[in-house]
């Protein structure tokens, strides 16, 4: 058991945990595959889940593309950045979640691999309560799968890893998560993962709240 039943803090990802924006980084990746002549496929979609931008530049040269990894990069980031502001991302409940755990006396954060430009606009919005701390793909040196990001971020906190939960919904974030000590929540709407990947699943995030948080907090396993 946790030695504190309330987590020191919440830290959440962003892309496919709070907001759903991968399918604009696959229109994005698609576009500089056929525009090489390749074909993009599912697998292709399913490998990118979670990745760090510069990770995802390096799949695209894999898939054919003939160009240098930072306008591989420069190419994403503005097309997703146009793409973003014609639709709302939002998952459902997340940002109740949101305002739920930032009306707690518990700290929080948002842990991204995507690049501060994109995430500033999403969170351009009154409702959206201001994080303590971001820490984005485009700041660390290793991206998730590896801990650094959510280290960095607990570090910005001054909270123990390992007393802190976090959010993600891929195998990489929670692997992140994982290897930073933290607890886990699993989040993505069909499952479908390794159960030794998190402490709890939720499909949804609609009327879930601190009370939800602490709850896994305090029955997760050490």
């Amino acid at each position: 058991m946790p030695s504190t039943a309330v987590p020191a803090a919440v830290f959440f990802d962003f892309d496919g945990t709070l907001i759903e924006t991968e399918h604009l980084y696959a229109i994005a990746g698609a576009e500089l595959v056929t525009a090489a002549g390749h074909p993009w496929t599912q697998a292709h979609v399913d490998a990118a889940v979670g990745t760090a931008l510069d990770d995802f530049a390096v799949q695209l040269q894999e898939a054919g593309v003939r160009k240098q990894e930072a306008e591989i990069i420069g190419h994403v980031v503005d097309r997703v950045n146009t793409l973003i502001t014609t639709e709302d991302v939002w998952r459902e409940g997340a940002v109740e979640l949101l305002q739920s755990v930032a009306d707690s006396d518990v700290s929080f954060g948002l842990v991204t691999m995507g690049y501060r430009e994109t995430v500033d606009r999403v969170l351009d919005r009154a409702e959206i309560p201001d994080f303590p701390v971001i820490i984005t793909g485009d700041v660390v040196d290793f991206g998730k799968p590896h801990p650094e990001a959510y280290l960095r971020a607990a570090k910005v906190l001054g909270v123990e890893p390992t007393e802190s939960i976090a959010l993600e919904d891929s195998v990489l974030g929670l692997t992140a998560a994982g290897a930073a000590g933290m607890r886990r929540i699993a989040v993505p709407p069909t499952g479908g993962l390794d159960e030794d990947l998190f402490d709890a699943w939720w499909p949804t995030l609609v009327g879930r709240g601190i009370n939800d948080v602490v709850k896994v907090f305090a029955n997760a396993r050490c």
